[in-house]
C-alpha cells in the first residue's frame, strides 16, 4: 500500500505513525511514515490483508519512533476509511 502525503510534516523530535483499527479491536501500528520524502511504501502484514477494506487509517503524532506503549498515545492528524485495496 502507499501513503501519500501532500501536506504537513511532523513536528520536530516527533514521528508520524500510521494506525489500522477493525471496529472493535485494538489499534495495529503500520508503521512509521518518512520524514525526507511524502509517499510511503507501507508493507500491510500478511495476516491483515483480506480484512484492510472497511477498516480505518489514522496517522498520529507519536513521540519520535513512534509509540512507546504499542497503542495510541499522540493526537490524530487525519483519518479514512479504505473503500477499495
Amino acid at each position: 500500500m502507499f501513503v501519500e502525503r501532500q501536506v504537513g510534516v511532523s513536528a520536530q523530535g516527533r514521528s508520524l505513525e500510521l494506525w489500522a483499527i477493525w471496529g472493535d479491536a485494538a489499534p495495529v501500528s503500520m508503521g512509521i511514515l518518512a520524514t525526507n520524502e511524502n509517499i510511503d511504501k507501507i508493507i500491510i502484514p500478511e495476516n491483515f490483508r483480506n480484512q484492510m477494506v472497511g477498516a480505518m487509517l489514522e496517522i498520529l503524532d507519536e513521540p519520535f519512533g513512534g509509540s512507546p506503549t504499542g497503542v495510541l498515545t499522540g493526537a490524530v492528524l487525519a483519518a479514512g476509511e479504505i473503500t477499495t485495496l
